[in-house]
């Protein structure tokens, strides 16, 4: 199914009319006008050539807002264990407790509401402050292709928030057979390079191993929930630095 969404931040780089519609379809965003597709923050061979330093700075300004979010969480959480484990102490009433306990409800209510609310505009949320380049499909060529999502949903789970395309001619026509994909409209052939796989296998089982070892010898795990944070943000800057620097495709002749 198509959907469409509102977004006035933008202009469409093919006929430059504000993407206040825009369409997608199969996993692919096109301008609601002139109906051409937009690659929407594409990895561009720039960001492979990123220092560690320049990364850094990258990475920091891309990803802030959602460890910023989780430390206010876990400090929230720490900070009302930490009174009801001393209400003994610092002789607070049961009211004051039960206080608490509703604000964290509310808090964790107006969390849900926005995050439904942001998955509810997510085609046009995900163009803000995104680098938006031409396409080269337009809406007619993929409108009866089903088999371009699969593709497409396939390359996702490794690109993540950027926008897979073919490394030759920049189309999202792809199909995939078995381990290659094949772009349909230059007939070029690639494999994803398998290393991008085992980065990610890689990067989740040190963060699964970090939090066992955190459950088996920490007493109480609440109070490790900051150590954890700034241990995952840095694997995650360090496994995202060798993604960023790991060449994406092998590619065979047409």
């Amino acid at each position: 199914m198509c959907k469409k969404s509102n977004n006035q931040s933008n202009t469409c780089p093919h006929c430059n009319q504000a993407l206040d519609n825009i369409i997608t379809h199969q996993s692919v965003v096109f301008c609601g006008y002139c109906q051409n597709s937009l690659l929407i923050n594409p990895f561009l061979k720039s960001l492979e050539r990123l220092s560690f330093w320049q990364f850094i700075g990258y990475f920091i300004k891309s990803q802030y807002k959602l460890y910023l979010a989780c430390g206010i969480i876990c400090g929230f959480f720490v900070a009302i264990i930490t009174i009801f484990d001393n209400l003994d102490k610092i002789n607070v009433s049961q009211t004051f407790g039960i206080s608490l306990i509703i604000i964290a409800l509310i808090i964790i209510g107006v969390g849900i509401y926005y995050t439904e609310k942001k998955l509810q505009n997510y085609p046009a949320d995900k163009l803000k402050n995104k680098l938006i380049i031409k396409g080269i499909d337009t809406y007619t060529l993929i409108q009866n292709d089903f088999k371009i999502s699969f593709a497409l949903e396939k390359l996702a789970e490794q690109f993540d928030k950027f926008t897979a395309c073919c490394p030759h001619c920049g189309s999202q026509r792809l199909h995939q057979r078995l381990d290659t994909f094949v772009c349909k409209n230059c007939h070029c052939c690639f494999d994803l390079n398998k290393k991008l796989t085992h980065l990610k296998t890689i990067n989740l089982a040190i963060q699964y191993i970090f939090i066992f070892t955190l459950i088996r010898y920490l007493d109480n795990i609440v109070y490790a929930m900051p150590l954890f944070l700034i241990v995952l943000f840095f694997v995650n800057l360090i496994a995202q630095y060798y993604w960023f620097k790991t060449p994406k495709w092998h590619i065979h002749a047409p």
